[in-house]
């Protein structure tokens, strides 16, 4: 992703679900949706992200099983696909769903005791009050003639 090799990151993605999928282990497949969903977030397919992230938060989080992953990952994905999420409905026009689902990836990280999870939760967190503070400082600027 990082050259922006979208293609390629989204083959890979493809085969990682393909592996978890034959070892049907729900922690694997939490873990292996993150790719598809990063990789969709970037490419600006808000849709596909959020389904990504949606599937693996509503079928397979089981806080027991992020954290055995966090041992070999170094991040609870349960924080991750909650700022991705974040993120998609955002950019999908649900600022207080975005908030509330942000918060909720803050608070996880915290209660993990993991600093840098945590980080990645609070920071997202605050990039999404500031976007929709932003936003609604437009809409009220577009309203009410600048008042």
């Amino acid at each position: 992703m990082v050259r922006g090799e979208y293609r390629l990151c989204m083959d890979l993605a493809a085969e990682v679900m393909e592996f978890a999928e034959r070892l049907n282990e729900p922690g694997l497949l939490m873990e292996a949706l993150i790719f598809p969903a990063l990789t969709r977030y970037y490419r600006a397919d808000f849709v596909g992200a959020r389904g990504c992230s949606e599937r693996a938060l509503s079928n397979y989080e089981d806080r027991a099983r992020c954290a055995y992953w966090l041992r070999y990952t170094g991040e609870d994905v349960g924080v991750v696909h909650r700022s991705v999420f974040a993120w998609t409905l955002w950019h999908l026009g649900f600022p207080d769903r975005a908030l509330r689902v942000s918060r909720e990836a803050c608070e996880l990280g915290r209660q993990i005791r993991r600093i840098l999870t945590f980080a990645a939760g609070l920071v997202v967190a605050v990039l999404v009050a500031l976007g929709t503070m932003a936003r609604g400082r437009a809409t009220r600027k577009r309203y009410t003639g600048g008042f």
